[in-house]
């Protein structure tokens, strides 16, 4: 009770736990102040804000009512009501938005009405202290949530547009008794609210007038630039309907349209299995591949993908439903939107199949048709009932000719059980599981040309060409898009990007709701190193499908490659969060760690993907590097024995390479020519001589480069890019930057030129993304030529076009500095190279461990004797059983004594 003016007000307090925040406090008063200058009819009017005995708290109008929340609660409004309400909403938004004060919290929990109808719009300018303009577990319920914009919802800035959209949603409520957007949790709202279109008034209210729909679609656009600009336009247009239903003009109505000829759209939902038969329980699946692949050859079916279904069965929480309910098939057409859906049931009798399906209308939730079709073969099944479909839409077959599923796919439905058992398993990074399947598959059909395409994406060395070439040789057995895909991995595996990127975009031309085709996209300008562009595509896949395993994985790495280490946690936190089952996310996680210098997460990620699945050897070897980098032999020596002893020729001959790490790490050169020789002979026993062997050789001819034998060190070079060469016959540089740095120390300039120019023209012809192995190489030509200051030039561009660091060209980028006597610089370089735990540290044995003696070096010219000291004893600690007669080793013992005398 306001005793001074003998009147009843309302009272708002600012919560306790906010007092002691004085920038909360400010704000409180300031927005307080804000909208206490609003006065308006349909605006709760504020009459002061004070502060006794430390509450602080605004007076505000008394509204003897209820909430508009509360009256839908009670009845249903006429069309009348709801265009009266509605434009006193839009006045009093637009009285305030003149005044560049956003409401931010609109909804009908914050609109009261009087008994005589005046609308009254509460908490203006108060809705950003209440912490709801970003989306937290804390600050957001779900009511709230829902009524949000998309860039609210997406945390972005807001403007009175956000308020429009609210509107928006709020006009929706009042004339259905619905929320536009649902969903069981937040993400699942907040996709629907970026993504998804509402379904029609008419689905809810009979004779709702089209202009109502038209004014409700346009304050519910996405996009702010289309939606209504002012609530003003919006209010004009509520006035303008209501005065066409006051005059009695004939209004159509509006109405949920059946697909117009020609455009139909359809959701293939996965089958019921009703036959206990083990042997055929994979066409639960199997079949709405196969139909769906034969609807898709259609100019007149809109079909929506089987991985688009499955994604948002995911968003439903119900990916690993056996059987799918009407109602929610029906929910899941919904989101996908679409107009039809086809449910279907497998029984058997005999030799048998029977299919049972019907169509449903998904917008009235009722039977289009049913009927059944049978038969022994699935792909012939598959086949028959897409005719049928076509049939029931009033497709022409003559107008729209299609070939047969087994035409465009395989015709062994065996081979088909395992391609798309492969493909599960590729999706979990199980490629030792996937290639068996893919093989399997082409036992059982050689002609398959996806199963080449997907063994293709995982595959080095020479069958990563031959197996691209016989998808491209079978591929007038793949759909049309199908084909695109193939045609990109062909562009990719000869190094011509962009020509992969404009195969792909047709893709999404056609499919723009195909996650895959941006995935792919993102991944090529990753490979490009145009991370920025590459995360742009990795979000747009994600935007489609919010749980996108594969898409976060990739993020993460474009987020750490353009310096945003803590994007980079959180995306492949949330890949944890999808997958915590999978060894994949882990393994990520702990690289991730590893290449930002924090080794002991690192490891402990590793470990836990190897505890979910003990033969995922990608994190074994990353692990034995982990240990070995820590100087714990013994536990890397274990890791590297674990490979050795794979059932996999080629996994095994790569835990050979790494046993060599271990000696060379600790200076034992000789030690580590024996397990050189031990590892290439068993190769040759095997048939291992790949990629891995290659390795073995350039790794002798470091180690006799360090020995001053250079015409051996040569000699070993040569072999090991030889066999490079023949497992990898696409890729242009095949170790020639190692080849050119062995001639030029061994004063064979000339020799080294020519080399270096035939590098040149091969990357010109086969892969222009790596240039930077040229550009290294005439470095390290200038530098043996003494021309130090033209090498730092060189080095620093094969620097700046790596498209991920590599500890080879930043410690020679780091030595020239060091020659150059930029001394700065070069301790820079060697902190990056020391601060960085990878692969390529890991077999980089020698110079990895002389970059801490260097290291010392540069802190020493620098005047930093503490810092050369510490560099001085890790160095030493790591080589202090070394073979004798290595020169950096005496050297930085008496530099480390004579600098103790000084210190």
């Amino acid at each position: 009770q306001d005793t001074k003016l003998d009147r009843t007000v309302a009272l708002k307090f600012l919560p306790k736990h906010l007092l002691r925040d004085e920038e909360a406090k400010t704000r409180f008063v300031h927005e307080a102040k804000a909208a206490s200058a609003l006065n308006h009819t349909n605006i709760t009017t504020i009459y002061e804000i004070d502060e006794v005995e430390d509450q602080c708290f605004i007076s505000m109008e008394y509204i003897d009512g209820k909430s508009l929340k509360e009256l839908l609660k009670e009845k249903t409004l006429s069309l009348k009501e709801i265009l009266d309400i509605a434009i006193q909403i839009g006045e009093g938004l637009n009285t305030a938005h003149k005044k560049d004060i956003t409401h931010r919290d609109i909804k009908s929990d914050n609109i009261m009405l009087t008994d005589e109808g005046v609308v009254k719009i509460m908490d203006f300018g108060l809705a950003k202290l209440k912490g709801v303009t970003k989306l937290t577990k804390t600050g957001a319920t779900l009511g709230t949530i829902q009524y949000m914009s998309p860039e609210q919802a997406q945390g972005m800035e807001v403007d009175q547009r956000s308020d429009i959209f609210s509107f928006g949603v709020v006009l929706y409520e009042m004339t259905t008794g619905q929320l536009p957007f649902k969903g069981e949790h937040e993400a699942a709202i907040i996709y629907a609210i970026v993504n998804e279109t509402p379904e029609p008034l008419a689905r809810y209210k009979a004779k709702v007038p089209e202009g109502l729909q038209r004014i409700l679609d346009k304050a519910l656009e996405k996009d702010r630039e289309t939606r209504y600009q002012t609530s003003d336009d919006m209010a004009a247009d509520l006035k303008r309907l209501k005065r066409m239903t006051e005059k009695g003009v004939p209004l159509q109505e509006s109405r949920v349209l059946m697909p117009e000829p020609g455009k139909r759209s359809i959701a293939v939902m996965y089958f019921e299995d009703f036959t206990g038969d083990e042997d055929i329980k994979w066409l639960s699946r199997g079949l709405p591949h196969m139909l769906i692949t034969d609807l898709e050859q259609s100019k007149f079916i809109e079909v929506v993908g089987y991985q688009r279904l499955f994604d948002i069965l995911k968003l439903l929480g119900k990916e690993d439903v056996e059987r799918i309910s009407a109602s929610t098939a029906t929910q899941v057409a919904k989101r996908a939107g679409v107009t039809t859906m086809l449910l279907g049931s497998i029984f058997k009798s005999g030799n048998r199949i029977r299919i049972d399906y019907e169509v449903q209308d998904v917008n009235y939730g009722k039977l289009i048709y049913a009927d059944k079709v049978m038969g022994e073969e699935p792909l012939a099944l598959a086949d028959e009932l897409g005719n049928q479909i076509r049939l029931r839409l009033d497709i022409d077959p003559d107008r729209d000719p299609s070939k047969r599923v087994a035409d465009v796919t395989t015709h062994s439905p065996e081979a088909y059980r395992y391609y798309l058992e492969g493909v599960d398993n590729y999706y979990k990074y199980y490629f030792t599981e996937a290639e068996k399947s893919f093989k399997k598959a082409l036992e059982f059909d050689s002609t398959f040309a996806m199963a080449y395409f997907w063994l293709a994406l995982f595959k080095g060395g020479s069958e990563h060409s031959k197996l691209i070439a016989k998808a491209v040789e079978y591929s007038d057995k793949v759909s049309q898009k199908e084909k695109h895909y193939i045609k990109a991995l062909e562009a990719g595996i000869s190094g011509n990007y962009a020509q992969a990127i404009k195969e792909l975009k047709k893709i999404v031309e056609r499919y723009p709701e195909e996650k895959e085709a941006f995935y792919w996209i993102g991944v090529t300008y990753y490979k490009l190193g145009q991370f920025e562009e590459a995360v742009r595509h990795f979000n747009k896949a994600i935007e489609i499908d919010p749980l996108y395993k594969l898409a976060y994985n990739d993020l993460a790495y474009a987020y750490d490659q353009i310096g945003d280490f803590e994007k980079s946690i959180w995306a492949i936190n949330k890949y944890i969060s999808l997958a915590p089952d999978e060894a994949n996310p882990y393994d990520s996680r702990g690289e991730l760690y590893a290449w930002n210098g924090k080794i002991d997460k690192a490891i402990e990620s590793f470990k836990k993907a190897l505890e979910i699945k003990s033969d995922f050897y990608i994190s074994l070897f990353k692990l034995g590097h982990m240990y070995l980098f820590k100087r714990e032999y013994a536990k890397a020596e274990s890791c590297y024995q674990k490979l050795c002893s794979s059932s996999e020729k080629d996994t095994r001959s790569e835990g050979r390479t790494y046993l060599a790490y271990i000696p060379l790490y600790q200076g034992k050169l000789d030690r580590a020519l024996e397990v050189l020789d031990d590892g290439i002979a068993a190769d040759r026993m095997e048939q291992a001589e790949g990629e891995q062997n290659a390795w073995k050789h350039v790794l002798k001819a470091t180690i006799y480069e360090e020995k001053k034998n250079l015409n051996l060190a040569l000699k070993e070079a040569e072999i090991g890019r030889e066999i490079h060469e023949k497992a990898y016959p696409e890729n242009p540089v095949n170790l020639r930057d190692s080849y050119v740095y062995l001639l030029a120390e061994s004063g064979k300039i000339a020799e080294a030129e020519e080399v270096a120019k035939a590098l040149k023209k091969d990357i010109e012809e086969k892969n222009p993304a790596l240039m930077y192995s040229y550009w290294l190489a005439l470095g390290i030509i200038e530098q043996a030529k003494g021309n130090i200051k033209t090498a730092v030039t060189y080095k620093e561009k094969a620097d700046k076009e790596v498209p991920s660091p590599l500890f080879q060209v930043r410690f020679s980028l780091a030595k020239a500095y060091l020659k150059s006597a930029r001394l700065g610089e070069a301790v820079a370089e060697f902190e990056k190279v020391l601060s960085r735990y990878d692969e390529s540290r890991a077999f980089s044995a020698l110079r990895a461990v002389k970059a801490y003696y260097l290291l010392g070096l540069a802190y020493e010219e620098s005047g930093w004797n503490k810092k050369a000291i510490e560099k001085y004893e890790e160095f030493l600690e790591f080589w202090k059983n070394a073979d004798p007669g290595i020169p950096e080793v005496e050297d930085a013992r008496q530099r480390l004594e004579k600098l103790r005398v000084e210190s």
